[in-house]
């Protein structure tokens, strides 16, 4: 949760390469519960689209979406849904 939470903060400090490397050490924990691996995703997803890579963008929603669902985060959820429309 910790580097889920830094990643935000970085993103929006415009730190992109920090937030995804927070991202990705959210991502490999093993104790990491599903939404926060699907908030991470989701997170990645709006970094690759502000970078310009749509396919990755949607690749990261797609893997976003089912653990947010799983994790029951239905913020999350609606979030996923409405950029994997966006894309």
């Amino acid at each position: 949760l910790w580097h889920f939470k830094r990643a935000q903060a970085r993103r929006q400090l415009g730190r992109a390469d920090q937030a995804r490397a927070d991202l990705l050490e959210a991502l490999a924990a093993p104790q990491a519960r599903e939404w926060v691996r699907g908030r991470s995703h989701l997170e990645l997803a709006e970094l690759s689209l502000a970078g310009g890579d749509r396919d990755q963008a949607r690749w990261q929603a797609t893997k976003a979406l089912p653990l947010l669902l799983l994790g029951q985060d239905p913020v999350g959820v609606r979030a996923a849904r409405r950029l994997l429309e966006r894309l």
